[in-house]
């Protein structure tokens, strides 16, 4: 029983070995073996989380953008849901987690993960924990949507939506509007 446990293991890491030998060889003869704290720690500016709401060109970064309607159904996870609310933490606090660490030398927690987790310092541009922030919000929209069908399926809430969906419409248009009118139309490129 051990024995078939190990052997799936032992497997991969020979099949790995062609190229984790040279790797680590090639490691500590890499500019980045000892590259030192601010060659690591950089990362989205704070400016730049306003990207979870606008889009680039809005003064937001592009990879943090989830939008305004991602960002509500989330939001409905975490207020309608009374089942899995330990799930929801798990992917609030992942979320919350990646978008500190997102933002390098900026925030506590990079310090901390750069003492404490073993290879961490070797690694920069801190903003691909976008991608683990996108991952738990993923998560969470698709759990505030299936709370959201659930709530709307009977017919006396669908009337209440619809009776909504006019000054909502009405609303998002307005936000929209005002939106660009601060912000400025994004340019279309240079050339």
């Amino acid at each position: 029983r051990g024995v078939a446990g190990v052997l799936p293991i032992g497997l991969g890491l020979a099949l790995a070995g062609a190229q984790l030998v040279p790797t680590l060889e090639l490691v500590p003869r890499s500019v980045r073996a000892a590259p030192g704290f601010h060659f690591a720690s950089t990362g989205f500016q704070l400016a730049e989380l306003t990207g979870v709401l606008l889009r680039q060109g809005f003064g937001g970064a592009a990879p943090l953008y989830l939008g305004p309607v991602v960002i509500a159904i989330v939001g409905a996870a975490l207020l309608l849901g009374q089942k899995g609310a330990v799930l929801r933490s798990l992917w609030m606090t992942l979320a919350m987690g990646a978008l500190m660490l997102s933002l390098g030398a900026r925030t506590f927690l990079y310090d901390v993960a750069y003492v404490l987790v073993p290879g961490f310092p070797t690694f920069r541009e801190q903003e691909r924990f976008a991608l683990v922030v996108a991952l738990a919000a993923a998560a969470l929209a698709a759990d505030g949507a299936t709370m959201l069908a659930a709530f709307w399926s009977s017919d006396e809430q669908r009337r209440a939506v619809r009776s909504v969906l006019p000054y909502l419409a009405g609303v998002t248009l307005a936000v929209l509007i005002a939106g660009l009118a601060l912000a400025g139309f994004p340019s279309q490129g240079q050339g």
